[in-house]
């Protein structure tokens, strides 16, 4: 599977401050209280030599990521993300070691848990008292996941609250113990004497490749705030920040560390981070060296834990957006929550957690980690021309150093653990690439988007009731357990266990009430502030004047509409009564009206106001909005209208019967126009057609006329030919082989059967004409008695084509019933114009009928069987029946044409004859043909013409025009 890369600058919002972003970016420091008795339990003093070369480095990677963190302001998640861009050539080495950084990180947060309940439990293990290891575990665990789901803000005030005494206490250690050293009698020396150096066991290269291997894990760590640069309302800050962190590494990881290794020697201590810390301070602390290293140790578990939850799904939310991880870990809620990020690490923290080996995950993830900073020092050098990379030969050497450590200090500690952490980052892609193969809908980024976009309903309506009733829990069950523990353990004589265990209470106390007021108030609180800045918002870009008063009258506050209106900057429109401005303006509040009109005299000029006012009052105070619209050019313009409306109102009462007159003239004139301009089309058709006819009938008639003497002159040749053959029977060769060549058998065969062929197709032709000539009717423009029948015949001739079969529709048929009918005066050709609309219409009927039977059916052709076409043709033939007959009794002639067509609707029905009225398609129907027919039957030949239809049963019209015409129309 390919990665898609394509880096992008996220858009999260820039909420924090620097500051805030500092408190994180210290915890990198605090982590030297967990690694630095390791390495002090393992070298001693020695452990000098680790610590000076590994603090160095530390210090030159804290400069080159500032340089990084510069380059891309506006890249989440910091040094990984950069791991990522300056491997850019080479982006699966790139994304293994970008994996392993943020696998170490993830880590943390179980390992600060464990290390926090082995604190606690060593403490009630004094007191002969034991807690639950696993819900202690489980429960630091869970605390800082459930505030990093509510939001970044509240962990980041409670983190810089924190770590200013945590950092300010570590750097009093390390001050206060290197001048204990130095100058208290009771000191062992500020180095170790000739015989304490002599006294040393010798070590290898392993053992300092060892403790080294620890020491990358934490102080390379001090960087960590270069993640919130996206975050930080001033990156330029949180970037310098970085300097400082650089300057601390000194003091804190080379005098920390050194008065930890010359006071803390004591074998018996081993590893544990408490015993020794605490062995050291009490030589300059005194009795309070318990409860200071417990704050100190405590504080730096959870602020390790506060800032890996925060920082960490910034760089899978990084690593999503540039293609790196599935697309799904790239989508943020409008408050900048990162759903499915924090998901992904609460999972693999409660598995970590369920490993429970704290060693080995330490080791496994320290491999991925010491990795992640050797690649990384590797594509600074591979990089070294860009103008990021500082010091890239260094960087180099740096390179090389660690690989060595990672090899050497890894097979030290263990092969096993080496081999696992080398492949975890490998392990985390191949999982990746199938979540991204997975189509499940939570793994689907619109799923989390969807959500994101609702708004949000869970606000509580009384917020006053709920903030008490939530305060009162937190102090009540505060208090409540304070006062258990003081009663559980003051049985048991209190000792400096006690406080210590108060401390750590305490600590996370404070953490417990942050994480339930995250799930209860701040979400209100933060609604009600949004809700506040809309409003704020809104009354600076309101259009209209908004003015607050106070219950006095006076302006207490003025939008820059209002400025604009009052033209006057906003400190002198406050402290000033609206009657100053508005002459007419009550003075008394209790005698305002909720709209009004009043008048602004402005710079000799008087401007007409609409003035409404609405009460806000409070508990404390009562203040009145008042928003103020200028209308003088409406109210102007109102006044240009009714007086223009009053002159054209006179106007209009003359001219609105003259108007209706002409309206009517006009329609006439259109209908008489139209129907001239159709009349007119059908006349030079009936021309064109007797036009084409009679050109037509010349060649016809010369064809017809010769074919009877063709037919003559064949038989002659043909009876010459046989006598021939009988009495030469026995031609000449060239003869014989002319004949056989020639076929003159099958000419004799055929030649007659061509001439009647030819015989039939003029015949055709000539009634195709005589058609043509009865339809056009030119030498008929006057009232002539002719045969209707002809006239008929000949339009369905004209219309053969429209009823033959088609690939899309079976043929139309046409049913004929004439009757014995006399000669009818007529004018012919007007009357062909009739039964040819009707005819048309009929087939269009019938066309669209059929069209509506195969949608519903399936189509005639092509989605159908033959078998099943036949069957739909079978039980479904589309006819026209044509009628004809005499009525004696009126001496009028009826004709009857009726299609088993859809029928019309009774609306439509209704307006049938209506002058351009057509239910037809733009461009396929003038709305004229039947009106035109109904004036052609009606007036011009007397008669009738009426429509019965039904729909579903088909469309009958019945043509009815007397005999004989009495006068001329």
């Amino acid at each position: 599977m390919s990665i898609s890369i394509k880096f992008r600058s996220v858009d999260l919002k820039r909420t924090l401050s620097p500051s805030e972003t500092w408190g994180f970016g210290f915890a990198g420091h605090l982590a030297l209280l967990s690694t630095a008795p390791i390495i002090a339990a393992e070298l001693g003093w020695r452990s000098l030599w680790v610590w000076l070369p590994c603090s160095l480095i530390a210090m030159l990677l804290m400069f080159q990521v500032k340089r990084l963190a510069q380059r891309w302001p506006d890249v989440s998640g910091g040094t990984p993300s950069y791991i990522l861009r300056i491997f850019r050539r080479y982006p699966l080495i790139g994304q293994y070691a970008a994996i392993g950084y943020y696998l170490s990180w993830v880590a943390f947060v179980p390992v600060n848990a464990i290390v926090l309940t082995d604190l606690i439990q060593a403490n009630l293990a004094v007191l002969d008292l034991q807690a639950p290891t696993f819900v202690l575990n489980l429960l630091f665990t869970l605390l800082m996941w459930a505030i990093a789901f509510s939001g970044t803000r509240a962990l980041a005030i409670v983190t810089l609250f924190f770590m200013v005494p945590a950092m300010g206490l570590l750097l009093l250690f390390s001050v206060q113990g290197l001048g204990w050293l130095i100058l208290s009698p009771n000191s062992p020396g500020l180095f170790p004497s000739p015989s304490e150096v002599q006294n040393l066991p010798p070590w290898q290269f392993s053992d300092w490749a060892k403790s080294f291997f620890v020491a990358i894990y934490g102080i390379y760590a001090c960087e960590i705030g270069a993640a919130f640069m996206a975050d930080s309302r001033s990156p330029q800050k949180t970037a310098n920040f970085l300097t400082l962190s650089a300057f601390l590494i000194a003091p804190i990881a080379i005098g920390g560390t050194w008065v930890l290794a010359r006071l803390s020697t004591s074998s018996s201590l081993g590893n544990n981070a408490y015993l020794a810390f605490l062995s050291a301070s009490s030589h300059f602390w005194g009795p309070f060296a318990p409860p200071l290293v417990t704050f100190s140790i405590a504080s730096a578990c959870l602020l390790a834990s506060a800032t890996a939850v925060t920082a960490t799904p910034r760089m899978v939310y990084q690593f999503a957006q540039d293609g790196y991880l599935a697309p799904v870990l790239g989508t943020i809620s409008r408050r900048g929550v990162m759903g499915p990020a924090l998901l992904l690490n609460l999972t693999l923290s409660l598995l970590c957690l369920a490993w429970g080996n704290i060693s080995q995950i330490v080791m496994v993830t320290g491999t991925a980690w010491v990795a992640a900073c050797a690649l990384l020092h590797l594509g600074l050098w591979l990089r070294r021309r860009r103008s990021f990379s500082r010091w890239p030969y260094i960087s180099l050497a740096c390179f090389g150093m660690e690989s060595v450590v990672l090899i050497v200090g890894g097979l030290a500690w263990d092969s096993q653990d080496l081999i696992v952490g080398l492949l975890l980052p490998g392990v985390a892609i191949w999982i990746d690439w199938i979540v991204r193969w997975v189509r499940l809908t939570p793994f689907q980024a619109q799923w989390w988007i969807d959500r994101y976009s609702g708004r949000d309903r869970t606000q509580v309506q009384d917020f006053v009731r709920f903030q008490v009733l939530t305060l009162i829990g937190l102090v009540g069950g505060s208090s409540l357990i304070t006062w258990w523990i003081v009663q559980y353990l003051g049985d048991r004589n209190p000792t400096r266990e006690a406080n210590n265990l108060f401390v750590v209470w305490l600590l996370t106390a404070v953490f417990l009430g942050i994480a339930i007021a995250c799930w209860t108030s701040l979400p209100q609180a933060t609604a009600i502030i949004e809700a506040r800045q809309q409003a704020e918002h809104f009354f600076e870009i309101a259009l209209d004047a908004i003015i607050i008063l106070d219950e006095r009258g006076y302006i207490s506050q003025a939008n820059p509409a209002a400025e604009k209106l009052f033209q006057r900057p906003q400190n002198r429109l406050i402290g000033r009564s609206l009657t100053e401005f508005l002459t007419d303006f009550p003075i008394d509040p209790n005698s305002w009206i909720d709209r009004s009109e009043h008048h602004l005299l402005l710079n000799d000029e008087i401007r007409i106001l609409d003035v409404a006012k609405s009460d806000r009052s409070t508990q404390v105070l009562t203040e009145y909005v008042i928003i103020l619209r200028d209308i003088t050019e409406r109210k102007h313009q109102e006044v240009s209208l009714r007086l223009a409306l009053e002159s054209q109102e006179k106007l209009a009462a003359t001219a609105t019967a003259q108007a209706r007159k002409l309206e009517d003239t006009l329609e006439d004139l259109k209908r008489t126009q139209s129907q001239l301009i159709h009349t007119e089309k059908m006349s030079s058709l009936g021309q064109l057609v007797a036009g084409v006819a009679h050109e037509i009938n010349n060649p016809v008639n010369f064809i017809f006329g010769n074919l009877s003497h063709a037919r003559d002159y064949t038989r002659d040749l043909l009876d010459l030919i046989d006598l021939y053959q009988t009495y030469f029977p026995n031609p000449p060769a060239a003869i014989t082989e002319k004949i056989e060549e020639t076929d003159v058998e099958f000419i004799i065969a055929d030649f007659p059967q061509l001439i009647a062929s030819m015989q039939v197709g003029a015949n055709r032709i000539r009634e195709i004409v005589q058609s043509l000539r009865h339809f056009a009717r030119i030498d008929e423009a006057q009232i002539k008695a002719v045969n209707i029948h002809e006239g008929i015949d000949s339009t369905l001739m004209i219309l053969q084509n429209r009823t033959k079969a088609k690939p899309d529709r079976p043929a139309i048929g046409i049913v004929k019933e004439y009757g014995d009918l006399p000669l009818v005066e007529c004018y012919p050709g007007l009357l062909n114009q009739v039964f040819m609309n009707l005819l048309c219409n009929a087939i269009d009927a019938l066309e669209e009928y059929h069209s509506v039977s195969q949608s519903r059916s399936g189509a005639w052709l092509g989605r159908t069987s033959p078998t099943s076409r036949e069957s739909l043709t079978q039980t479904r033939r589309s006819e026209i029946q044509i009628r004809t007959e005499y009525l004696p009794n009126t001496r009028t002639i009826r004709i009857t044409l009726r299609d088993n067509g859809p029928g019309i609707a009774p609306d439509v029905l209704e307006r049938i004859f209506e002058p351009f009225f057509t239910t037809k398609p733009i461009g396929l129907g003038t709305g004229l043909g039947l009106a035109i027919s109904h004036q052609a039957i009606v007036e011009k030949h007397h008669g009738k013409l009426e429509c019965v239809s039904q729909p579903g049963e088909g469309t009958t019209f019945y043509l009815e025009i007397p005999l004989r015409q009495d006068h001329t129309p």
